[in-house]
């Protein structure tokens, strides 16, 4: 109850404009988003440009939502849209770009895997983030960019076995919230498949 009337609330506040209510959508989309067109046009930077180009359209748009579930699927249609628009006309200009499954018969059931996939890698990313200072920063360090446990403790001036310790809290901690996520992903597919 209390969070479908922070939705509501979220909602309207967009609805109506609010650059608060826009960046907490984008907060909880971009990643995603991205990850997902990466996948389609395989280029980050053409990836980047498509999504910023889909939240101008959803500003444009922003009166005609009245779900929070009618903006995400408008993201990942519209996103898709675009990424196929890309892939054509770079095709048109003979660009040796990968043609992609996508393009083939059979494309949905690659589509709906590529949206599990890249909002599953959203959510670790939001889990990350949410992980305590120190924590998150080691995690990054490690998981990210690929540090060694000697290496992030001699950028952070630490003990390797203060770092093997924030690792292990941050592991511990992801793996609690993402238990959490997943129980209720299951549940929300439940409810949505009967």
């Amino acid at each position: 109850m209390v969070i479908q009337q922070q939705d509501t609330i979220l909602i309207e506040e967009f609805r109506s404009g609010g650059q608060k209510a826009f960046k907490r959508i984008y907060d909880l989309h971009s990643r995603s988003l991205v990850y997902f067109a990466e996948a389609l046009v395989a280029d980050r930077q053409q990836a980047e440009d498509i999504v910023a180009e889909i939240f101008i359209k959803l500003h444009k748009l922003r009166e005609n939502f009245h779900e929070l579930q009618n903006i995400r699927s408008f993201l990942y249609l519209a996103t898709r849209n675009l990424c196929l628009d890309y892939l054509r006309a770079a095709k048109r200009k003979g660009n040796n770009i990968k043609e992609l499954q996508y393009l083939s018969e059979g494309e949905e059931e690659s589509y709906l895997d590529t949206i599990i996939e890249s909002e599953f890698i959203g959510k670790l990313y939001a889990v990350l983030e949410s992980l305590p200072k120190e924590c998150k920063k080691i995690m990054k360090l490690a998981f990210l960019e690929g540090f060694s446990n000697k290496e992030i403790a001699d950028k952070l001036g630490l003990s390797i076995s203060s770092v093997k310790n924030q690792k292990v809290r941050g592991l511990q901690l992801m793996r609690i919230r993402l238990d959490v996520m997943v129980t209720f992903i299951l549940i929300f597919l439940i409810r949505n498949m009967m």
